[in-house]
């Protein structure tokens, strides 16, 4: 069984049958924990029932005279069955099992009540874990005080599940009281279950979802004063990012060099969450110091810190800082993500920077990243009525972008592609709207894309009917005589030769004045809120962790217990 041999343990369990005809319980159990292990239930259960029947089968040999009872299973058979209706998420059957437990007075210890406590939790139905709870410390609170000696004692283990059901269910309030009896149960009695590091990392889990900061606060000070547990670094990231995201500076500070004093090593999630702090504060200054000082400690930042400090040029206005900071990125060779492009180019387009917008989503597609739709439309569109290109730039934009879109299959829709069409008709003096004619048959699919009747469109457009062969001239090109494209591999990439000019990593502290602006990259009075744009509305809402008191103080109805 512990090599997951169930096909060689059921034949060595049936030669056994064979040669002994009779079946310790001890052989029985281990089936069943085996097949619960293999999630095979049925087969577990139908195991259990065995024991009752082999065991009538023996009494009968013993004594004929003796009337048949049914067998009761022992403890160890029950908590093998536990264990493995829990496991199979069989709530049901479990505590089945555990009413037939309390009707043959079977005696519960403190490993039937942790498998039901874990059961509970693993099907999410956490106020009976909380209930279960209820009705053990009071079991136990009623013992001591009838000065009984009760063989039950909750351990620290179980503790720990029952808070981390108080957590999941939102109920911080019985959190925060179990919590209390321990710290009061250990300062009194020597034998008490004492809090361990996971008992605290749940805790301030739950203050930390709860925004509980002066319980947070305290039991953070309680920690640092424990000699007999030290603080490890997910427990300071735990901490540090509560503080974070309720803005409180000072705290996320003083954590941050408590971890420098007790030599815990720093990581790229650490600076991330004091990043972010900044970011939300947008205390540009600051949040550049801790970018250069994770840089310096060769710690490499993650896409997420590079989108959440590009994030805040953008809306500072600042796009050639984002956009340095964007080719930054690329030479120390973090690959961007789609949203990082998007601000980069939504950007641009704000600023009418037509030509870069189009070099930064030509190089996107190359990197097979996938815009949304309406980007498509939206440098279409600029494309279309910017003044700052020639008509011959338009045109090799659009035929590169296109061919690109075809080369990762990427399917835009057709008003956004009538535009593009608009764009190459320009080239020939035409009017493209006012010679428009139906016939539409679909959507563009670039990927193996071509028009009817004209094999040299293959690279550029789209699926279309016999109505549109009318103007396919508007290319009015010969495709083996195709001007050498600026996009080609043996000609220099406007988008790869500004993005790769440095082989060396960049400092933002190392910038020249000339590289960036005449402010100061940490001058934090020039910092302005940029106007609302929708496009940043819908796309970058979520850009600061919400405050949520979710405090749930659950009522449990007063019912029988199936343990009593």
């Amino acid at each position: 069984m512990r090599f997951n041999r169930l096909d060689r343990a059921e034949e060595l369990f049936n030669e056994m049958t064979e040669k002994r005809g009779v079946i310790s319980e001890y052989a029985y159990n281990i089936m069943i924990k085996g097949y619960g292990k293999m999630f095979k239930l049925t087969k577990a259960y139908e195991m259990f029932n065995k024991i009752k029947l082999l065991s009538n089968e023996k009494k009968e040999d013993d004594d004929e005279k003796s009337e048949k009872e049914e067998y009761i299973p022992n403890s160890t058979s029950y908590a093998s069955m536990l264990n493995a209706s829990t496991r199979c998420k069989d709530i049901d059957l479990a505590e089945h099992l555990v009413c037939e437990m309390t009707k043959n007075k079977v005696e519960k210890n403190l490993n039937i009540y942790s498998t039901m406590v874990n059961g509970y939790k693993k099907t999410k139905n956490y106020s009976k874990a909380i209930e279960l709870y209820d009705y053990l410390n009071n079991k136990i609170e009623s013992e001591n005080e009838k000065e009984e000696k009760s063989g039950l004692k909750l351990s620290t283990i179980f503790f720990n599940s029952i808070l981390e059901c108080c957590v999941e269910a939102q109920n911080y309030k019985k959190m925060d009281e179990i919590a209390t009896y321990m710290k009061e149960k250990a300062s009194t009695y020597k034998n008490s279950a004492l809090m361990d590091l996971i008992t605290y990392s749940i805790v301030i889990k739950g203050y930390a979802k709860s925004n509980s900061m002066s319980k947070l606060t305290g039991i953070y000070s309680l920690m640092q004063t424990n000699k007999e547990g030290k603080l490890d670094d997910m427990l300071y990231k735990s901490i540090m990012d509560c503080y974070s995201r309720n803005d409180d500076e000072a705290n996320v500070i003083r954590v941050f060099n408590d971890m420098k004093v007790s030599n815990v090593k720093l990581d790229v999630v650490i600076y991330g969450i004091i990043i972010k702090l900044y970011c939300n504060m947008r205390n540009c200054n600051k949040a550049f110091e801790l970018f250069d000082e994770c840089v310096k400690a060769e710690i490499k930042p993650t896409v997420i810190i590079y989108q959440m400090l590009i994030k805040l040029q953008v809306k500072s206005q600042f796009i050639d800082r984002a956009i340095t900071l964007f080719r930054n990125m690329l030479v120390n060779g973090v690959q961007p993500d789609m949203r990082i492009y998007e601000l980069i180019v939504q950007a641009c387009l704000d600023q009418d920077r037509i030509k870069e917008a189009a070099e930064f989503i030509i190089g996107a597609t190359r990197g097979a990243i996938k815009f949304e739709k309406y980007i498509y439309d939206t440098i279409a569109k600029a494309i279309l009525t910017t003044g700052n290109l020639k008509i011959a730039e338009k045109c090799e934009y659009v035929r590169t972008l296109l061919k690109c879109l075809g080369d990762i299959n990427i399917i835009i829709d057709r008003n956004t592609h009538e535009i593009f069409c608009s764009v190459l008709n320009e080239n020939q003096g035409n009017n493209y709207y006012s010679n428009r004619q139906t016939g539409y048959s679909g959507q563009v699919n670039h990927a193996g894309s071509n028009f009817n009747n004209n094999p040299q469109m293959n690279n550029h457009g789209g699926n279309y009917n016999n109505n549109y062969t009318k103007r396919n001239n508007y290319f009015n090109y010969n495709g083996e005589q195709e001007e050498k494209s600026i996009y080609d591999t043996n000609v220099s990439d406007p988008v790869s030769s500004r993005m790769n000019n440095s082989n060396k990593k960049i400092s933002y502290t190392s910038l020249s004045d000339s590289q960036l602006n005449s402010n100061s990259i940490y001058n934090t009075n020039s910092y302005t809120d940029s106007t609302s744009r929708n496009s940043f509305k819908s796309k970058n809402k979520n850009s600061n962790f919400s405050n949520q008191n979710f405090f749930n103080n659950n009522n449990y109805s007063e019912e029988k217990s199936i343990y009593s």
